[in-house]
């Protein structure tokens, strides 16, 4: 794989500026990305936030903040255990992606 360049790391709390904005990977959820930051910023919903390369089949490896919270209880029906709690991804890229030589976004 070749290098496509060297580029400056965004802060964790420009990541989350992004996200409040919607600016965050798509990952099929219906949560907006106000709600995801407002649940990013919680530190009783927030589960982690950490620097990683997404898996897929993408053709570059970006950095992202991923931001993994806890979105409330799983909707189980009534025979199920009502304590269990669903968690969600967020991935904010960590680079500015208009900044990157090539990126077709």
């Amino acid at each position: 794989m070749e290098e496509a360049g060297r580029y400056s790391i965004l802060s964790r709390s420009e990541a989350e500026e992004r996200l409040a904005a919607g600016d965050f990977l798509p990952n099929g959820s219906d949560v907006t990305g106000a709600q995801a930051a407002a649940l990013a910023v919680d530190p009783e919903t927030l589960a982690c936030v950490r620097l990683v390369y997404p898996n897929g089949r993408a053709a570059w490896l970006v950095p992202c903040w991923e931001f993994v919270v806890d979105t409330g209880a799983a909707p189980l029906g009534e025979d199920c255990d009502q304590t269990l709690h669903q968690y969600e991804s967020f991935c904010v890229p960590a680079v500015d992606l208009a900044a990157v030589e090539g990126y077709g976004g």
